[in-house]
């Protein structure tokens, strides 16, 4: 009994952080005015995984609470693609001195149009995949097999496009200490959560475990190998010109 009871309270901490893991991010996003630094296949691989999970959470009618938690995290990984998206043209149109009030109010107009669009994609997504389950579910393991493994699959690879593009740039400026931080306390959490379970489940503990230790990596890029010089977004435009030039 004292055993769900400590894994029920370490699931509430990791949903805790998984709804708050992307908005540090996000926010440096906002400050540097660039994202360059950050993987795009990382945010896609991190909204995909995030969405066949809620999707099967929701059809399996799991708590409402975690259903939130990930649609929340689905939502601002959404909003990070848009930002992806809206300075690297902007940036780009500062290199050829082209960005007018009037081209800024337009790529602002097409963000939001962006985010909009991911939105609906995202939700069609959803229902395709939940009428596949529903299609599926006389043969359980169908369902089982999607909601499961795919995300697994998903998760374990999700960092490394990121890892990669720090140690290629030699930088770790773009990715958030404190995003990695939270993102560790959410896979730690999650992995002690599984473990304390009634019925211990191992797929779960595959994808906290692939998660904590690519964490653990980009923070030992982040703090030792590639130490953050604290770049403001005006230091960040301005390599970003020299290096456009």
């Amino acid at each position: 009994m004292a055993n769900v009871i400590v894994s029920n309270v370490f699931q509430i901490i990791s949903l805790i952080f998984i709804i708050i893991t992307l908005f540090p991010q996000a926010f440096l996003n906002y400050r540097l005015k660039n994202t360059k630094h950050f993987s795009k296949i990382t945010i896609i691989l991190i909204v995909l995984g995030a969405q066949v999970t809620l999707t099967y959470l929701i059809w399996s009618k799991e708590l409402i609470i975690i259903s939130i938690a990930f649609g929340i995290f689905i939502g601002i990984g959404l909003f990070i693609g848009c930002q992806l998206i809206y300075y690297e043209e902007k940036n780009q149109l500062i290199l050829l001195n082209k960005l007018t009030k009037k081209t800024l109010l337009i790529k602002r107009l097409r963000f939001l149009g962006n985010y909009i669009l991911f939105l609906i994609w995202s939700t069609t997504n959803g229902l395709a995949l939940y009428f596949i389950f529903e299609l599926t579910k006389f043969k359980s393991w169908i369902p089982q097999a999607i909601g499961a493994i795919v995300p697994v699959v998903i998760d374990s690879v999700t960092y490394i496009p990121q890892i990669i593009l720090i140690i290629r740039l030699k930088s770790t400026v773009g990715c958030s200490l404190l995003a990695i931080i939270t993102e560790l306390l959410a896979s730690g959490s999650g992995i002690i959560s599984s473990c304390l379970q009634e019925y211990f489940d191992i797929v779960p503990i595959i994808t906290f475990i692939a998660i904590f230790i690519s964490q653990i990596v980009m923070l030992i890029l982040k703090l030792i190998i590639f130490p953050n010089k604290k770049e403001t977004s005006s230091q960040v435009q301005a390599n970003t010109q020299s290096q456009g030039k």
